[in-house]
């Protein structure tokens, strides 16, 4: 059967008022022409224009013949079985797993097709002839798809990527068969199930698909939301019919001790305490005491308990603390022993790893009242210093003749190797407390102050035990000094080589950051330096502003100002203002030189789950302890055993790119669990090693398919609500496939459109019209 169809560009009164316009104007042109004329041939050409412009018209209707077609295709079945590892649990009747259940009902539904005449096909063989009955396209799921013939288990090559909106679902491919005796387990760690269905329906664009079955438990947790592909398959007129499984009740199965989180420091000093917390999650023993356990590289080394009040209960672990006697890298694994009727134990434990620094230096920053921005930046500056490590104690009220607030093991001898005093006044320490702290820097420590209101002479600190050791003369009436535009701070000429003044890796490059440094707001006025001492700095007017000394076993230093001017203006003043810091505590310290080169690799975390990104900064130093700015960097991960020994292919190079004189990178875990080994190298600009450097972090295990072991029913009977399917038990899916071959009719009536206005015989017709109508206008002499 055939008939004419039309589909007009606009509205009908606005075509016909177009076209009478049009014919209107072809006559009026013509009008002189054709009264004036003697040819016969004048009035061919005004019906040969008159023909042109009706084709246009015409074409503005876009007239399509329909022809009726009765078509035979067979109905395809998509059936999506879940794959997942909550498919293991032990909740169907008679103590079966939910995944025995699925391969019987796919079973069932396999035996219901034959019996209607119906086929089983792949992707690559989806019939087209004409044949009747249903024919059903077999797929597992979990964060993948993968096509699966029931008879074999086996899955099969496909082509393409998943359509899923989130790294770590793929296609799975696979050419190996196995036995159905012994079918796959479920092993996904992840359910995407809106993602899933959406890949099933972009796998067979232009199809005709009868029915979506899913056989699953509805735990989706990974991927795309799965009601909202529902409204795809609803405005395709395609109906999801879900087979539910498990219960939607955790009961005893819902039990479960999961240790979700390890909290600590990155790094820690030898012989200093390391605080860890936690979080562990509690369903089904309410009221029952946990012993959660940290160990150190396997021992056991300190542990808490804690105790759920409710069902399902997130509870958070403290006061877990251990001092590491010995340096490097350490495991920590915060435990749960695993109790009795505990669904999954493999959750009952959690690791990251931290370095156990030798050597680290520790400073203590002493604030007086005064507000000051000079810790805060200090401090900021510091932290690119695993070595270092910064204590405040800020001092409000005067001290007794016995007590001051400052906490009394604060100067035993031993505990800090540097201190710094800003605007810090001396009567808010006893009599004793400055002779300790004097004491601390003869045998060793190192001691800076730095200038303000309550500091030096106006501070206090002439008749004290400190002011013997400071590299200036203190008195009481020094005062400060505060122009408007603040005070430049030139380096001494003849100081610019010490290790301290030295922001770059030659003079001319270390001067000129020196000049870029903006002015320091105001200065104390520093008296007369000591004999030995040196100026290595000095306002334009040649005051001095920076002054030290090595006095006893110790050294001590003398800053007129503060320097949170200089980390607050620019990124390379702030640069220089980190350098300049970190070299004052080392030459305090007496650590300035070490001689050889250094690289540092840096991990913003040291355990992470499945999907999460880690991020790496990668440094070499010099003897000074200086970055190397031309220095190049590789590095790349390694899975390790259970010996430590790397596995055999398993190296995974990471991208860096340079930021300043650092490297950066980033590694998305996407691997096997387990323990992992990034290491990092440096070269020169020959490319001769300037160093290695090594970290590990641990890939923990994603529990997420187990960690609530309750079905979803509930959204597998929206998602049949939703598109018009069914939700049925497992028992009555041939049923319903039976049903579903009645009501899809093997041949259906197909409409095929015929446009007569585009193509190029249409085209052909009116450049025709024009060229004749053009050709009799000439020889009758109209052009």
């Amino acid at each position: 059967m055939m008939r004419l169809s039309v589909n007009p560009i606009g509205p009908w009164a606005l075509i016909i008022l177009g076209a009478v316009s049009v014919l209107a104007a072809t006559w009026w042109a013509y009008r002189v022409p054709v009264r004036s004329g003697v040819s016969r041939l004048r009035w061919v050409v005004v019906g040969l224009r008159i023909v042109a412009v009706l084709l246009c018209l015409a074409a503005l209707l876009r007239p399509s013949v329909l022809i009726a077609e009765r078509k035979t295709e067979s109905a395809l079945v998509l059936m999506l079985v879940d794959s997942s590892t909550s498919m293991t649990l032990t909740d169907e009747v008679g103590g079966r797993s939910r995944w025995e259940v699925a391969l019987e009902t796919v079973q069932q539904a396999r035996a219901a097709i034959e019996r209607i005449g119906g086929a089983s096909v792949s992707a690559e063989r989806i019939m087209e002839e004409e044949a009747a009955g249903l024919q059903a396209q077999y797929y597992r799921f979990d964060g993948q798809l993968t096509e699966w013939e029931p008879s074999s288990n086996s899955p099969k090559d496909q082509e393409g990527d998943q359509a899923a909106s989130r790294p770590g679902v793929g296609v799975e491919t696979s050419d190996s068969a196995q036995d159905s005796s012994s079918p796959k387990p479920p092993e996904g760690r992840e359910t995407a199930l809106g993602s899933m269905l959406a890949e099933a329906l972009r796998r067979h664009e232009g199809k005709r698909i009868a029915a979506m079955v899913v056989v699953s438990d509805g735990a989706s947790n990974s991927g795309r939301p799965p009601l909202t592909v529902a409204e795809q398959f609803k405005a395709r007129g395609i109906p999801i019919t879900s087979v539910g499984l498990g219960s939607d009740r955790t009961g005893p199965e819902g039990r479960d001790i999961a240790v979700r989180e390890i909290v600590t420091a990155p790094t820690v000093f030898v012989k200093n305490e390391l605080q860890v917390r936690g979080t562990v999650r509690a369903r089904g023993f309410a009221n029952v005491p946990l012993e959660v356990e940290l160990l150190a590289d396997g021992v056991k080394v300190a542990s808490t308990r804690i105790t759920a009040r409710g069902d399902d209960e997130i509870l958070s672990v403290r006061d877990l603390k251990h001092v590491f006697e010995t340096p490097g890298e350490k495991r920590l694994t915060l435990r749960v022993e695993p109790l009795d009727g505990e669904t999954l134990r493999a959750n009952n434990e959690v690791g990251t790893y931290l370095d156990v620094l030798k050597g680290g230096l520790a400073v203590l920053y002493l604030q007086g009242p005064n507000f000051s921005w000079e810790y805060k930046y200090l401090v900021t500056s510091l932290d690119t210093s695993p070595d270092i490590q910064v204590d405040l104690a800020v001092l409000r009220r005067p001290a007794t003749a016995t007590t001051s607030e400052l906490p009394p093991d604060a100067l035993q001898p031993g505990k800090y190797d540097v201190f710094v005093l800003g605007d810090f006044p001396a009567r808010l320490l006893t009599t004793m407390q400055q002779r300790q702290l004097a004491d601390r820097v003869d045998q060793g420590a190192g001691l800076i102050m730095l200038g303000g209101r309550d500091s030096l002479g106006p501070g206090g600190w002439r008749d004290t035990a400190l002011a013997r050791i400071l590299p200036v003369e203190v008195h009481p009436g020094d005062g400060d000094t505060d122009p408007p535009g603040g005070i430049k701070v030139v380096p001494n000429p003849d100081a610019l080589d010490a290790y301290v003044m030295k922001l770059a890796s030659n003079l001319e490059e270390s001067r000129a950051i020196w000049e870029a440094l903006p002015p320091i707001p105001g200065a104390s006025n520093l008296n007369r330096p000591k004999i030995g001492s040196s100026i290595w700095a000095t306002s334009p007017d040649r005051r001095p502003l920076l002054v030290a000394q090595e006095i006893g076993l110790g050294r001590s230093m003398v800053f007129a100002g503060e320097t949170w001017v200089w980390a607050r203006a620019s990124e390379a003043s702030f640069a220089a203002h980190r350098r300049l810091w970190r070299q004052i505590i080392l030459w305090l310290a007496r650590k300035e030189e070490t001689g050889e080169n250094e690289v540092k690799l840096t991990l913003d975390r040291r355990g992470l789950r499945l999907g999460q990104k880690l991020d790496l900064t990668i440094q070499a130093l010099d003897g000074e302890k200086t970055p190397i700015p031309d220095a190049s960097f590789q590095a790349e991960a390694v899975r390790l055993d259970a010996n430590g020994l790397a596995v055999p292919e398993t190296n995974m190079p990471i991208d860096l790119y340079k930021s300043g004189a650092e490297a950066r990178g980033s590694l998305f875990a996407t691997g096997e669990p387990g323990e992992y080994r990034i290491t990092a190298t440096a070269r020169d600009a020959q490319g001769e090693i300037l160093g290695t450097d090594s970290a590990r972090f641990l890939l923990i295990e994603d529990d997420r398919e187990l960690e609530n072991p309750a079905a979803n029913l509930a959204l597998l009977k929206q998602l049949a609500s939703i598109t018009g399917g069914e939700f049925l038990p497992p028992d009555k899916l041939g049923d319903y496939l039976e049903a579903l071959h009645r009501d899809s009719p093997a041949r259906f009536e197909v409409l095929t459109e015929h446009r007569i206005y585009d193509n190029w015989p249409y085209f052909l017709a009116f450049v025709t019209v024009l060229t004749l109508e053009w050709a009799l206008r000439r020889r009758i002499g109209w052009v």
